[in-house]
């Protein structure tokens, strides 16, 4: 039979909430006030889009429609389920019924279900007919490396909400304040932004460094590879390479750069298509259809940069479009339809020869762009042992403010395109063909601000 969770949320200290939380796994977190209308029967308001919560671990995004009778455009909504739990002294209590519910007509990400089927949950704080209305709580949430979300939430007169109020450093109804549980002997509520700032100024400071990254067990050991630039600042950063989604650092993503003064092509995501004929026939049939064979006819390529929109007839035979997108005369005037879909059409059969489903693209841009650091760095080589090293600097640019539409409007406009280099090769015209896929989208590092409500450099020193 389901419990409330009990009365000690009224009496805990915030050092007791963040201490429950480092020993329940969490190693980062965000915090949120909550209102009058926060509750189980109103929902949670988290944020305008998804890619603001790029901390919360989340699984695949499904698209649905809702039954009402407003208009066709404003029923899409998108959701996706959280492993959530509450936490208590006594033990953590499953929700499973947690999802983020995406509006993108408005647009906000609400929390729901967080109390159903849960044998244990704090009831009398979130239900709508008990303390669900009373402005001042705070809802505490830790995330653990197996992608779990382990929730407390303590009422108004509390001491751990008071506490928090006063070391809020912004407005604390309007914001998720990260809390940083890295160092379980004391976790802290923390301003992120300045905590990057004082480590890129640390590495700054360092001159080069020679290539490294750090092992599962937190080991420093020579990097060898095309990826060692991002390794070694991330070894700085005391992050271990391991490729989940999520970002670095808190709630930031690094991205080096190469040079001091970037003017290439930034990648944004190298996803595999979930749609269109390439999911039937595969790579290399996708590859040997519309890639260029090499006079050698041993090796077939597929690249080029594809553009929304663009008037030339590429050598793939494949166009750009950009379907169930209609934009607006102001970002919160576009409509998003059911279906859509970043689409690479073939030119002469007009079928979908491979594409991205906005609920794949919605996913991506969570997980890695709501917050990015563009590190500039520059490449040198021991010419005795050809170990690398790089020196990062001397400036970060800081990226903030990102949403789901700002990326279908600059795809729409033509700064983020397709630049793909799958290949496939064989030794003789008797062997096999050996696939070598990178479906890379990208965009130039000029317009990236078109990507990002702000963006600020900064000097270090």
């Amino acid at each position: 039979m389901a419990t409330d969770i009990g009365d000690w949320v009224d009496s805990i200290s915030l050092e007791g909430v963040l201490q429950l939380l480092s020993d329940s796994g969490c190693v980062t977190g965000i915090a949120k006030v909550l209102g009058r209308n926060n509750n189980s029967k109103q929902q949670l308001y988290l944020a305008p889009d998804l890619a603001n919560l790029s901390m919360i671990p989340i699984g695949e995004i499904e698209e649905f429609e809702t039954s009402s009778r407003k208009p066709a455009k404003n029923r899409i909504r998108y959701r996706t389920g959280i492993d959530w739990y509450w936490v208590s002294p006594s033990g953590m209590y499953h929700a499973p019924e947690t999802k983020l519910i995406y509006y993108p007509q408005y647009p906000e990400v609400r929390l729901s279900g967080f109390l159903s089927g849960a044998d244990v949950a704090p009831r009398h704080l979130m239900d709508y007919h008990g303390r669900g209305k009373e402005p001042g709580r705070v809802l505490f949430m830790g995330f653990t490396p197996e992608e779990n979300v382990i929730s407390v939430v303590v009422g108004a007169d509390s001491p751990a909400a008071k506490e928090f109020m006063s070391k809020a450093d912004e407005d604390p109804d309007k914001l998720l304040i990260p809390l940083n549980l890295t160092d379980s002997s004391a976790p802290t509520v923390v301003d992120t932004k300045r905590e990057l700032l004082r480590i890129l100024e640390q590495v700054f400071r360092k001159g080069p460094i020679a290539s490294k990254q750090l092992t599962a067990a937190g080991v420093e050991v020579e990097c060898r590879g095309p990826r060692c630039s991002g390794h070694t600042l991330e070894a700085e950063f005391g992050i271990v390479p391991n490729g989940v989604p999520g970002p670095d650092f808190l709630d930031w993503e690094l991205k080096t750069l190469q040079g001091t003064t970037p003017s290439k092509a930034v990648t944004l995501f190298t996803p595999q298509p979930d749609t269109g004929m390439f999911l039937e026939e595969g790579l290399a049939s996708f590859v040997l259809k519309h890639g260029i064979l090499t006079p050698d006819g041993n090796r077939v390529n597929l690249t080029g940069r594809h553009f929304l929109g663009s008037k030339k007839v590429m050598p793939s035979g494949l166009n750009l479009q950009l379907i169930g997108y209609q934009q607006g005369s102001k970002l919160k005037d576009d409509v998003i339809e059911r279906g859509g879909v970043l689409a690479l059409v073939d030119a002469k059969t007009q079928e979908v020869a491979a594409g991205w489903s906005f609920e794949k693209l919605l996913k991506l841009w969570h997980d890695k762009h709501g917050k990015v650091a563009y590190v500039p760095n520059i490449r040198r080589t021991c010419p005795k042992s050809g170990q690398p090293s790089f020196a990062y600097g001397p400036y970060v640019d800081l990226a903030e403010g990102t949403s789901f539409k700002l990326l279908l409007r600059a795809i729409s406009a033509g700064a983020v395109y397709y630049d793909p280099g799958n290949k496939l090769e064989r030794t003789d015209s008797k062997a096999r063909w050996v696939p070598k896929y990178r479906n890379q989208i990208r965009i130039g590092y000029g317009k990236l601000g078109l990507l990002y409500d702000q963006m600020e450099r900064h000097v270090l020193v």
